[in-house]
């Protein structure tokens, strides 16, 4: 039996997108610094990915692999990655042409 999940790359993955996940959701993601063209998500990525490379283990590895992947995902999709800009894509005020 090998590591996390026993060894599982499919469970392992599924628990690094539920990191990822809680993550995005208790807003740890927005409290990092927006880096221009990959956003707080890619900045999350590149993170983690140094994490696991130094000691993070499976679970550090597969949650970088799921914040890269959304990174690349919220490209596709939105042409922007989360916190590659002021305001957010969630954010009203990025859409709020009113005056006053």
């Amino acid at each position: 039996m090998g590591g996390f999940g026993g060894g599982n790359s499919l469970i392992q993955s599924g628990m690094g997108g539920a990191v990822v996940g809680f993550a995005v959701k208790s807003g740890l993601i927005d409290k990092l610094p927006a880096i221009p063209v990959i956003g707080r998500i890619g900045a999350a990525a590149l993170l983690t990915d140094y994490y696991a490379k130094h000691g993070g283990g499976a679970m550090a590895r597969t949650a970088a692999n799921g914040l890269a992947f959304l990174a690349g995902y919220q490209l596709g999709t939105e042409g922007t990655i989360h916190g590659d800009d002021e305001a957010s894509p969630d954010s009203y005020e990025a859409y709020d042409t009113s005056e006053g």
